[in-house]
């Protein structure tokens, strides 16, 4: 159980320092050169930013309450170790999607309701941040930490 709470919690800080440094890497760099691609297109803007907005938010629902649906359950209970690290590993995708998703509007659209986007998703890592607690809670597992 440790060795699998170590490989996600080491998949996890590496997934929020590259989408940090993709982010720092659009603010610092590519704005100042390019100064957002599509700009001028407002049409374009307000559809992308209408579906960033709904893709942010059915993201975050889903991947706080993928652990709920019945047969990621039912999966997750009966093959723990197997099926755990599998399933945090697709929570933490959806998430990461949503975020770079945010990340590269931003830089196309140069629109700062993007980067709030991105900073409520990254709002929500702490909560599927891998613990001993979260993968007993979560396994429904009876063992000791």
């Amino acid at each position: 159980m440790k060795d699998i709470i170590k490989t996600l919690r080491t998949i996890f800080w590496i997934d929020i320092v590259l989408s940090l440094l993709i982010f720092g890497v659009v603010e610092f760099v590519l704005l100042d050169l390019t100064g957002g691609m599509l700009v001028g297109h407002v049409q374009l803007e307000f559809l992308w930013q209408s579906f960033s907005i709904l893709l942010t938010l059915g993201g975050i629902y889903g991947a706080l309450r993928m652990f709920k649906l019945k047969s990621i359950e039912t999966r997750i209970v009966a093959y723990p170790s197997i099926c755990y690290p599998t399933w945090s590993i697709w929570r933490l995708i959806v998430l990461t999607f949503v975020l770079d998703n945010n990340i590269m509007s931003y830089w196309l659209f140069a629109n700062g309701s993007f980067a709030w986007l991105a900073t409520i998703v990254l709002l929500t890592f702490p909560f599927i941040y891998p613990t001993e607690e979260r993968f007993l809670y979560e396994t429904k597992s009876k063992e000791t930490v």
